[in-house]
């Protein structure tokens, strides 16, 4: 990747998911400026769409596998943007030329002592791959299911 920024490495591995998603036949959308913007307003790094099922994406890479730390407002900002599409948030973990990218559901998260959160890949249960993504998108919503009867 030569001498780029950490910033520019983050967006090269967001659209590296984002192009991966879309092979699987996903809908992507990057947030632009992802991470940025007003405070009280939440810009996850993509958000996946298939088959009517909504996925979140809040995108950490590291260079070795280490326990990853996560801000406790920004994740409760990733759920909030789930909750209000309807879909579900995670965190996506790559480790660069280790491992294919890992996703860890917001809800299973563990919590620290001091009230934010930690992701594990080592001693987490609750490591999904690409592929469990994919098939947790696979039955397609009918309009019925959207429509109100009297």
């Amino acid at each position: 990747m030569g001498k780029r920024t950490s910033r520019q490495k983050g967006f090269y591995y967001e659209r590296s998911l984002a192009r991966k998603l879309w092979a699987k036949g996903f809908a992507v959308v990057r947030g632009p400026g992802s991470g940025g913007g007003a405070k009280e307003i939440v810009q996850p790094d993509l958000v996946a769409i298939r088959n009517g099922r909504i996925f979140v994406f809040e995108i950490k890479v590291r260079w070795k596998r280490t326990v990853i730390y996560l801000d406790r407002v920004k994740v409760e900002r990733l759920k909030e943007f789930a909750k209000r599409a309807g879909g579900m948030a995670f965190i996506a973990v790559k480790i660069v030329d280790r491992t294919d990218w890992k996703f860890i559901p917001v809800e299973t998260l563990e919590e620290t002592r001091g009230g934010n959160f930690r992701v594990d890949l080592d001693s987490s249960p609750n490591v999904l791959s690409l592929e469990n993504i994919v098939g947790m998108s696979d039955s397609v919503k009918n309009i019925t299911e959207y429509m109100v009867r009297d």
